[in-house]
């Protein structure tokens, strides 16, 4: 989606005009910080096997070293729709990625390997459909009065494909989070995708997608639980095809603080 993309730039970009978070070196520490979340979403598609949506995930900040940090991050997503029975979970995508940045005045700069896999379930499909990515992030966050701006932007090289074509792939984020009071925020998220394609595996153009969604954040003392709501546009959507799904959702994440 290439308009998903360009939003997330261009807030990318108003956030620039934003006051910048004054930078603090961190102490060196190791396993400063361990995350983990859990969504839960409904989807409204015009394909019968996206109907519900359930992620869990863990990141960790490994080694905080002062000037940067090394990070690991594993993700599982499964996808159920109702083309076989009622709750037929029918494909789950699992994500992995280390990371090793340094921060330059405010703004982290890093290395990212990333690997994707995707499996079918209770489904015949021969061979496998996975592929790794080397490249680099940057990621900056700023102020403006109360409200904060998350924004990165990744890009990087596709190898060891199985069954993609993909060759390049790139992408931005924009996290808007807004305190209403102690306890309660507005939240949003923009995110774009492009990805350069191999025309020569099966024939087709450079591929964009992308999601933007928005709700509140209500905090609690370890954890925070965030209602929302949202559309996205995703590419090669099961695992096998080669087409886009567009969905609307809506549902629930718990993360903690």
């Amino acid at each position: 989606m290439r308009a998903a993309l360009a939003s997330a730039i261009l807030l990318a970009g108003s956030g620039a005009a934003a006051q910048t978070q004054t930078p603090i070196q961190p102490a060196p520490a190791f396993l400063p910080h361990a995350g983990f979340h859990f969504q839960w979403a409904g989807l409204v598609a015009n394909d019968i096997r996206f109907d519900w949506q359930g992620i869990v995930g863990i990141d960790l900040d490994v080694v905080e070293y002062g000037s940067g940090r090394a990070t690991f991050s594993a993700e599982y997503e499964a996808i159920l729709g109702h083309e076989r029975r009622l709750y037929d979970l029918n494909h789950g995508n699992y994500r992995f990625e280390a990371t090793g940045s340094y921060r330059v005045r405010g703004t982290e700069v890093a290395l990212l390997t990333v690997h994707v896999s995707r499996h079918l379930s209770d489904r015949e499909f021969p061979g496998a459909v996975s592929w790794n990515l080397i490249g680099a992030r940057v990621g900056r966050r700023f102020e403006r009065g109360p409200s904060a701006f998350d924004t990165q932007a990744s890009f990087g090289f596709a190898g060891q494909q199985a069954f993609v074509d993909y060759h390049w792939i790139g992408d931005a984020r924009v996290r808007w989070r807004h305190p209403v009071n102690a306890r309660l925020d507005l939240i949003s998220t923009g995110t774009g995708i492009l990805i350069g394609v191999n025309e020569a595996v099966a024939g087709r153009p450079n591929l964009c997608g992308g999601r933007i969604e928005g709700g509140i954040r209500v905090n609690g003392t370890r954890a925070a639980l965030e209602l929302f709501a949202g559309y996205e546009r995703r590419v090669d959507a099961f695992p096998g095809d080669r087409f886009r799904v567009r969905m609307f959702t809506a549902g629930f994440r718990l993360v903690t603080r």
